[in-house]
């Protein structure tokens, strides 16, 4: 139990994960045969697992903390009548001794906990509300990449998502498009959970969040069975897996610069556990093939403030008929993944309605078509049904120069420009 009052206080101390299970001395500066031994150990908060010592009772005043590594130690000021809360990273800089510290000693431990990642409100204020998913982008060489990401961000979208398959890995893909751009925030949408160990995407996670501050965000997911297999894996239950992973992911050690702010991570999410999940160790959830009406139920699921960013597919065609040239095999690959199907269904669709390429009532569900003005229209539905950012994935039957031909007056309407 902590202990504060007139002439006492409580300590934590925010460690790297490298120093778990190590003991941490600290020893009034005045008395210093008066020694605390407190074990590193993993805590687990809403934001993920940190890696304190908890010092519940210590005298006010100055007081020793002896680094267990080098064996030096450090000044810390305890204050009177509330929790003093530091961070492990020395102030390298030579002291004279004139102000109570210990010449050649690490100077006083900073006043703050490591950054926290942002809550689904302020990741949402960061992306905006309208992303474009790269799509057919993803897959032209990296010239031509450049030259199509510096034309989504001069069209005014406050983010690009990035998705991985058989094409880029995921997170090289996200740092080609942070060189490309000046402002825009990168999303991957998604990173496999089953491509990299915890440590890999934690840590490439945070060195893109570092050289790109407040511009990237780690969108994972658990992908499918028949994606995760052919790399040597035994596909397990998405939610299981995903809880696995998450606290191997914050405690992940890293030794080089954090970023501040720290990494944004969201995580993909159909049914209600994953939701509830996202919600609770994420900043939000990135749905995908999903209706409007799925929209308005996982934000009750999700409540007010985590982030929802649903893709919307959307196509500009005169007629349904022309649509489905164009979306047909995409609503074909994704109704084949099981996952998809049960979420479908979930929402009340038939069997029948998921055969082939889908319905037409299913196919209008899922594919925002018409004019331009037509396929704002449906994202403006998205966002009416709880969504906070709508990420934008235009379907077009060629690469590169007619998606971005498209993508123009297709901003237009959605953004209010004429």
């Amino acid at each position: 139990m902590i202990d504060v009052g007139p002439t006492h206080s409580a300590l934590i101390l925010w460690t790297p994960a490298r120093l778990v299970g190590r003991e941490i001395e600290v020893s009034p500066l005045a008395a210093p045969e008066r020694r605390q031994h407190v074990r590193v150990l993993p805590r687990q908060l809403p934001s993920g697992v940190v890696h304190l010592a908890v010092y519940p009772s210590l005298p006010a005043g100055p007081h020793l903390i002896r680094d267990p590594s080098s064996g030096r130690s450090r000044p810390v000021q305890v204050e009177a009548a509330r929790v003093t809360e530091l961070s492990w990273e020395p102030d390298r800089r030579r002291r004279s001794g004139s102000d109570g510290t210990i010449a050649g000693m690490p100077g006083p431990t900073r006043l703050r906990p490591p950054p926290r990642p942002p809550d689904g409100r302020e990741l949402a204020d960061r992306v905006g509300p309208l992303g474009v998913f790269l799509g057919q982008l993803a897959l032209v060489d990296a010239s031509t990449l450049r030259a199509g990401v510096r034309a989504i961000e001069e069209l005014g979208f406050g983010a690009i998502w990035c998705g991985e398959a058989s094409g880029r890995e995921a997170l090289t893909q996200a740092a080609i498009v942070l060189a490309a751009t000046q402002r825009i925030v990168v999303a991957t949408g998604i990173a496999n959970i089953w491509a990299r160990d915890p440590v890999a995407m934690a840590n490439g996670a945070r060195a893109l969040a570092e050289a790109w501050p407040g511009r990237f965000v780690l969108g994972l997911g658990a992908s499918h069975a028949r994606l995760v297999e052919p790399r040597g894996h035994r596909y397990q239950p998405p939610l299981a897996a995903m809880r696995r992973y998450l606290p191997q992911l914050a405690a992940a050690a890293y030794t080089a610069p954090l970023p501040e702010p720290a990494c944004a991570t969201v995580l993909a999410a159909l049914g209600p556990r994953m939701l509830h999940l996202a919600g609770r160790a994420s900043a939000g959830a990135h749905t995908f093939f999903v209706p409007v009406a799925h929209t308005r139920w996982a934000r009750q699921i999700l409540g007010p403030v985590p982030l929802l960013a649903p893709e919307q597919a959307c196509v500009v065609a005169g007629d349904r008929a022309g649509a489905r040239t164009v979306a047909d095999r995409h609503v074909r690959t994704y109704l084949a993944l099981p996952a998809y199907r049960r979420n479908l269904e979930r929402l009340g669709w038939t069997a029948a309605d998921c055969e082939g390429s889908g319905s037409d009532a299913l196919f209008d569900a899922l594919i925002g078509w018409g004019d331009p003005a037509a396929v704002a229209g449906r994202v403006r539905l998205q966002q009416a049904a709880g969504a906070d950012h709508v990420v934008v994935q235009l379907l077009t039957p060629g690469p590169q120069a007619p998606l971005l031909a498209q993508l123009g007056p297709l901003a237009g309407a959605l953004l209010g420009r004429s």
